[in-house]
């Protein structure tokens, strides 16, 4: 890479770009699963429906999701907000959102 194409695309700019397509990816990915849970849950409930049985219907897609959810919390508390504006209120609701 030239040194003037360095300068118009820092190499930071790069790991975000590529860090954010991840998390796109990972998106993808829970709307993926969750038509391929939503297929399975119509042969499971084809005889009748149970509340109790649809976290086992969707667990995949509950299990990834959560995962997603935790990998942003990080992202948002190592990355995006400064250390300084972790306080407080959000320092709890960021910890209890986490827990």
């Amino acid at each position: 890479m030239s040194l003037s194409a360095s300068a118009k695309h820092p190499p930071h700019l790069w790991f975000n770009l590529f860090k954010y397509a991840i998390y796109g990816l990972l998106v993808l990915n829970i709307f993926l699963f969750f038509r391929d849970d939503w297929l399975a849950a119509q042969h499971l409930f084809a005889t009748g429906f149970s509340i109790a049985r649809l976290v086992e219907a969707f667990a995949t897609t509950l299990d990834t999701t959560a995962w997603v959810i935790l990998l942003l919390l990080f992202e948002l508390e190592t990355y995006v907000i400064p250390d300084e504006k972790i306080k407080g209120r959000l320092k709890f609701s960021l910890h209890g959102i986490r827990a």
